[in-house]
């Protein structure tokens, strides 16, 4: 069965459009008890990020919990979902993740905790974490996360290393590609990183960012 599963997939649309309304209780209960019994992860992590829009501060040892979960896409979830009631302690665990070995949601969801809460001491995580990631979707993804961090950071060797990466990545995305992501990376996030540090009185900084722009 696995994820050819007719009712798995049910499961996940169902969940996913739940995300988006206000639930009465009757509906939380049933989420609840997929979280506690569905036999998949991915129903699981995604019920686990309905409840997390609740933003119910009594569900915050459940979320430290799951955090703990041998499926890397609960886990996430669970980081995320923590991150709305408590961001203190999800920053804090999200850091002591950052030292461990961890793939998948849980490894894209510690980069967007630490680098939601987090300041530039978080640059080498968060920029070693991306350069060793192959090209594919989560890259995308973490292409995002290093522009919200490259925004906090003004060290002149981090913040060129970080606009580095970006350029890269964004030259070895394949041709057929480029024209949907080049106006991001190109029209959004380098500008923006730009018109950031001119703002900020960093002339070098902004230039820098300025010469990787390919019109």
């Amino acid at each position: 069965m696995g994820l050819n599963d007719p009712f798995f997939r049910i499961r996940i649309k169902a969940l996913n459009s739940l995300e988006q309304l206000a639930l009465d209780a009757a509906t939380i209960k049933k989420v609840e008890l997929l979280v506690k019994t569905d036999a998949y992860k991915l129903v699981r992590a995604d019920a686990i990020a309905v409840l997390g829009k609740q933003q119910n501060p009594l569900y915050k040892s459940f979320f430290i919990t799951a955090i703990t979960d041998s499926s890397y896409s609960v886990a996430g979830a669970a980081i995320e979902a923590l991150a709305g009631i408590d961001s203190v302690t999800a920053y804090s665990t999200a850091l002591k993740l950052s030292k461990e070995t961890i793939k998948g949601r849980l490894n894209t969801a510690v980069s967007s905790v630490i680098t939601a809460f987090g300041d530039e001491n978080a640059y080498d995580f968060i920029a070693s974490n991306f350069a060793k990631m192959p090209m594919s979707t989560d890259k995308v993804t973490a292409v995002f996360s290093l522009f919200q961090l490259l925004e906090k950071v003004n060290n002149p060797v981090k913040f060129k290393h970080g606009v580095d990466l970006i350029a890269k990545f964004r030259d070895e995305i394949p041709k057929e590609s480029r024209s949907q992501t080049d106006p991001f990376i190109n029209d959004f996030i380098l500008k923006t990183l730009a018109s950031d540090k001119e703002a900020k009185g960093l002339q070098d900084l902004a230039n820098y960012a300025k010469e990787k722009i390919k019109n």
